[in-house]
């Protein structure tokens, strides 16, 4: 070592300085460290509880249940859609009838009021050839 001192003398305090400066850079890093540990527990906390709050998610019978019903729920909507349609069919067809029916009653009632138009006529023309 006094080889080393003899050929280098200031190599002692730079040494040191060396030494006091790794000694910081590992006090730095290790205060480092300890605040990113902290906040990784903050995080794996604020996870924790997150998860906590959330709805668990739905089971295989729930799913299959939701799927029935909502396959049920489109046959019921067909069905009615269907119905509807015929309900409707059924009116306008009633709605038909009757508008033939008015117009039978009225081609009827026409049709008899020539008819007894001509019987005037006829029997005004018997009158009047049985007259002469």
């Amino acid at each position: 070592m006094d080889l080393l001192v003899e050929f280098m003398p200031d190599m002692g305090d730079v040494l040191a300085a060396q030494e006091d400066a790794l000694t910081s850079v590992i006090a730095t890093l290790a205060s480092q460290l300890q605040h990113l540990a902290a906040t990784n527990e903050q995080q794996m906390q604020r996870m924790a509880q997150l998860e906590s709050t959330q709805p668990a998610a739905p089971d295989a019978l729930i799913l299959e249940a939701m799927e029935t019903l909502t396959s049920k729920m489109e046959q019921l909507q067909q069905n009615v859609q269907q119905q509807v349609a015929e309900q409707m069919q059924q009116a306008l067809i009633g709605e038909l009838r009757n508008e033939a029916t008015d117009s039978l009653a009225e081609k009827t009632e026409q049709t008899e009021e020539a008819v007894k138009n001509q019987l005037d006529q006829l029997e005004k023309r018997f009158d009047y050839l049985s007259r002469c």
